[in-house]
C-alpha cells in the first residue's frame, strides 16, 4: 500500500520564509512577526541573546566530552569518563537508526530549554489548525557539522574537526538530530523544511582554513 507522503503535497509558488535567528529577546514576539510576514511557511524562531540558543550551544546538547563552563563552550576527550560515554552514545545511535522511535527520549533530541521556539512552534500550528488557518510548510534549522566543528575548540583553541572522535561523533549526533527534529515537527500533519545552517564555509580558501580541503564533503561522508 503506498502511504500518502505530505511532503508530496507542498508547492513552494514563491511563498517567503525566514532564517531562524530573530533580533528580539521574547519568543511571544517572535512568533508575532512571524505570522503576521510568513504565516504560509512559519518557522521556529532562535534567540541569540539567549546563550543556550546559540549555534554551538543548542545542538552539542547531550554530545560527550563537550562542555559548558563559564560562558565557553568547548570540547575535552581526555575525561576518564569520555570512553564509556562514547560508546553509550554510538550504542543509542545505532540503537535510534533501527528504531527511529527511540528518538524522543533520546540525547538526539534537543530540549525545551535549548529550544524553546521549536516546540512552541508546533503548539502554534496546531492553534491555528483547529481555528481554520492552515500552512502550507513548517520550517525548522539546525547548525551544521562543519560549522559546528570549526567553532567548537578544546582548551589549547584546536578546532574539533581536526579531532577524528569529536567529528564522527559530531556528524552522526547532528543527523539523528535533524531527523529528530523533522519526525517532530510533521506531528504538525504539515510538510517539513529543513534548513542546514553552515555560515562557516564562506571561510573556505582564506586563511582561517588554509588546512581545510575544499571537498570537505569527503569528511562528512557515512
Amino acid at each position: 500500500m503506498t502511504q500518502d507522503n505530505p511532503s508530496s503535497r507542498f508547492q513552494a509558488n514563491g511563498l517567503a520564509t525566514l532564517i531562524g535567528s530573530l533580533p528580539v529577546t521574547d519568543h511571544r514576539e517572535a512568533f508575532s512577526l512571524i505570522f503576521e510576514h510568513t504565516p504560509d511557511i512559519p518557522l521556529w524562531p532562535q534567540l541569540p541573546s539567549n546563550p543556550k540558543e546559540g549555534m554551538l550551544s543548542q545542538f552539542s546538547e547531550g554530545m560527550p566530552g563537550i562542555i559548558e563552563e563559564d560562558g565557553r563552550t568547548y570540547f575535552d576527550i581526555q575525561t576518564e569518563t569520555f570512553a564509556d560515554e562514547m560508546l553509550a552514545y554510538f550504542e543509542q545511535y545505532l540503537a535510534a537508526l533501527e528504531d527511529p522511535s527511540l528518538l524522543p527520549n533520546s540525547p538526539f533530541a534537543v530540549s525545551p530549554d535549548r529550544a524553546h521556539g521549536l516546540f512552541a512552534l508546533k503548539e502554534a500550528v496546531a492553534v491555528n489548525t483547529a481555528a481554520g488557518k492552515t500552512v502550507a510548510a513548517v520550517k525548522g534549522q539546525m547548525t551544521g557539522p562543519f560549522t559546528l566543528l570549526t567553532g567548537l575548540h578544546d582548551r589549547e583553541g584546536r578546532a574539533a574537526y581536526y579531532e577524528p572522535t569529536i567529528r564522527e561523533m559530531v556528524v552522526k549526533g547532528l543527523s539523528l538530530k535533524g531527523a529528530w527534529q523533522v519526525q517532530m515537527l510533521a506531528e504538525s500533519q504539515a510538510p517539513v523544511i529543513l534548513f542546514i545552517d553552515e555560515p562557516a564555509l564562506a571561510g573556505l580558501g582564506s586563511s582561517a582554513f588554509l588546512s581545510v580541503s575544499l571537498d570537505v564533503s569527503q569528511c562528512f561522508s557515512g
